[in-house]
């Protein structure tokens, strides 16, 4: 039984991807660019949750104008 709405959505997006070891790694290394004495990994890891982020931006906003919509409706006489 498949899910519908935000939640399945939201699992169905690839955020795996954004968080495997080797993507992870990579982007620490580009945020702060490719000098190892002076990396920190602060701006890495805000471009990680940036980059799943954008991933449920879509469903999260077709969700919202759902239930924006469906008030409107049960507001109208």
């Amino acid at each position: 039984m498949g899910e519908k709405g935000l939640s399945g959505t939201v699992r169905k997006a690839p955020l795996e991807k954004v968080y495997e070891l080797g993507s992870v790694k990579g982007t620490c290394r580009q945020a702060d660019g490719y000098q190892p004495h002076l990396m920190s990994p602060e701006n890495g890891m805000r471009q990680l949750a940036c980059n799943a982020l954008d991933q449920v931006a879509g469903p999260v906003q077709a969700c919202v104008q759902a239930v924006y919509t469906l008030l409107l409706n049960a507001a109208r006489p």
